[in-house]
């Protein structure tokens, strides 16, 4: 069961990853200011962080 939760995390992670990366390149073409876009770049990062600690879970 543990096992089945931590994979639907991990996938739930990548798509939302996926979904900040397509607003970060929106905000790019608008022009947003480089704050804003540091912002998202870290936490994009975070997400990594925490994906590659389930992968060593599973």
């Amino acid at each position: 069961m543990c096992f089945f939760i931590l994979l639907q995390t991990c996938q739930e992670a990548v798509l939302f990853e996926k979904e900040i990366i397509k607003i970060k390149e929106l905000l790019v073409q608008y022009g947003v200011e480089e704050s804003v876009l540091h912002l998202l770049e870290n936490e994009i990062i975070r997400i990594g962080i925490v994906m590659g600690d389930l992968q060593k879970e599973l």
